[in-house]
């Protein structure tokens, strides 16, 4: 890296660039714990029929997945439109 490049970079690049992993991860972390707490909470609430909670558990999975699914999807897409935007429609 030259020291232009270097010294061209601004303080919220430098910081969003090091910092984004560690914000990947306490999202995740907070996530599971979330997802852990309800079904830990529900098996309690339930006592003996905890199997219950087991059953329709992989509902609640599914319903992520599909979440997670439309999510990225979203995602790809928007970033598609926004670099066709982007492009050059023709000659002059």
């Amino acid at each position: 890296m030259t020291c232009s490049a270097v010294c061209s970079t601004s303080t919220g690049e430098l910081h969003e660039h090091v910092y984004a992993p560690f914000r990947f991860v306490l999202y995740t972390i907070v996530g599971s714990g979330v997802y852990n707490l309800v079904l830990v909470g529900l098996g309690y609430v339930l006592g003996s029929r905890w199997k219950t909670v087991e059953q329709y558990s992989n509902y609640l999975n599914y319903a992520i997945y599909a979440a997670i699914a439309i999510a990225v999807g979203l995602f790809v897409v928007k970033r598609l439109r926004r670099r066709g935007a982007h492009q050059p429609t023709g000659t002059a």
